[in-house]
Parts: structure tokens; sequence; C-alpha cells
């Protein structure tokens, strides 16, 4: 890490360590899905969701603008694993 002086304050530079860290989160970005699109890949209604959103039972919501917002494809995914039933018999 180095130090620089910038008028009276000193500024750190952590440039290698920012540059890893957006490399990791490169490697590991996850899709931000819309209610169409997570509603096709769950295979359950628009309404049905934010029924499940209401029950607290369904993945938290991404508020991407005022009326816009969107889910992790991960915690869908995860979402999914977990309320799938097992096939065993």
């Amino acid at each position: 890490m180095t130090t620089h002086t910038n008028g009276n304050r000193k500024a750190t530079s952590r440039q290698p360590e920012i540059t890893q860290n957006l490399r990791a989160e490169q490697n590991t970005a996850d899709r931000i899905l819309r209610i169409d699109e997570v509603s096709k890949i769950v295979g359950i209604s628009r309404s049905s969701i934010y029924n499940y959103m209401k029950e607290g039972s369904f993945p938290e919501k991404i508020r991407l603008g005022v009326r816009m917002v969107g889910w992790l494809e991960s915690h869908v995914q995860t979402w999914i694993t977990e309320h799938t039933p097992s096939r065993e018999s």
C-alpha cells in the first residue's frame, strides 16, 4: 500500500487490492432478473411471487428504480432448490 500526500491530506493508494476485489466480483457476478424472467424460471405467476414476498418466503427484491425491481439470479436459484420436493421414494 502506498501513501501519497495530497495538499494537507494523505491519500492511500490501494489500487492492487481494489483491482483484485473487482476481478473476484466479476468472477462471481450475478445477473439481476426482472419479474417476468423470475416468473418464467420459477414457473409461478407474478402474483404468486408477490404473495410469497408478502409472506417473507421469497428472496429479497433489489430496487432498480422508482418502479423497477429485480432479483439476484443466485438467490432465485437457491429458492428453487430449497422449494423443490425431493424425488426420493
